[in-house]
């Protein structure tokens, strides 16, 4: 059996992962049995990821072809290395979940035998890239055992096909794995700094600190404004305006009397948005398609701290 090193890398985020190395032990690597090839597919798919350019190019042929998701078709090595070097500029990915096993077994680990890998993994941008997506991936994986240990020959990656949020439920046809991932941003946001977590208000009973997504929307009452919250509703001494420049990206003016956290929004209709709580906030009709875009950017990415 060949030798592992347990190599730690870093995506360009700074997030550690692992991914095992074979140590080039020629003596040995022609003896490496397919029980380990769930695990080269793992770390293929971590080196795809995070660009980590030596480890993947280590771990095919020289006519190797990787069909990625995307439709891009590299027919050898240096192909891969050129589309890896493209990629770098593409969000920080983070893989999770991986799912693989052996398709066939091997009756005899002898140059020359051959092997597939199949399975899935959880494809999501990092919280803090501007464009947020989450995707489930599936992958088909052929090895070959050559004298240098198991080597990929055939490399295929897709999407699985998953269900679309209706843009009559929301205002962009977007996956149901991007918009459940990005409402989990939402509401674990402050643990993972990208909501503060708290904000001020002065309210006529005395002062109140609350968390942002406690908030459905503010109603602007004159000089002052009305804070509806999940569970209760409480007048505050400041102006809508005063407000809005204390809470998240997430939070969004769609009325000159209304700012609503987006959310909360479960639906959208010709100049009306329904909240989660059933309440409905009108939308000026000259702003309707104004206020679709920026809901829909809040959805899929561009949120600010």
């Amino acid at each position: 059996m060949p030798q592992y090193a347990a190599q730690m890398d870093s995506n360009p985020d700074g997030e550690l992962f692992e991914v095992s190395a074979i140590r080039h032990n020629p003596a040995a690597q022609h003896l490496e049995s397919a029980d380990c090839l769930p695990d080269h597919a793992r770390d293929l798919v971590a080196s795809f990821y995070s660009n980590d350019v030596s480890l993947l190019l280590s771990m095919v042929t020289d006519d190797c072809v990787f069909i990625t998701e995307v439709g891009t078709i590299c027919s050898s090595r240096e192909a891969i290395r050129k589309a890896l070097s493209k990629r770098k500029a593409s969000p920080s990915m983070m893989v999770r979940e991986t799912d693989f096993q052996l398709a066939q077994h091997v009756s005899a680990d002898t140059i020359g035998a051959n092997a597939t890998v199949i399975g899935s993994y959880r494809l999501y941008t990092s919280p803090r890239e501007r464009s947020l997506y989450a995707s489930t991936q599936l992958m088909t994986a052929c090895f070959t055992l050559t004298e240098h240990g198991w080597k990929a020959f055939h490399i295929h990656t897709s999407s699985k096909k998953s269900e679309t949020v209706d843009e009559s439920v929301f205002p962009v046809a977007i996956s149901q794995e991007t918009y459940d991932y990005v409402r989990e941003i939402l509401r674990t946001g402050a643990k993972a700094g990208i909501l503060p977590s708290r904000i001020f208000l002065e309210s006529n009973d005395g002062s109140r600190y609350l968390s942002p997504d406690q908030i459905l929307y503010v109603e602007a009452e004159g000089k002052h404004s009305i804070v509806h919250c999940t569970d209760t509703s409480f007048p505050v001494n400041a102006l809508i305006s005063d407000v809005e420049s204390q809470v998240p990206g997430v939070f969004l003016r769609v009325h000159r009397s209304y700012l609503v956290n987006t959310a909360h929004i479960s639906g959208i209709r010709k100049y009306t948005l329904e909240l989660t709580n059933g309440t409905e906030i009108p939308i000026p009709e000259r702003r309707y398609m104004e206020v679709r875009r920026e809901i829909a950017l809040r959805a899929a990415g561009g949120l600010r701290p």
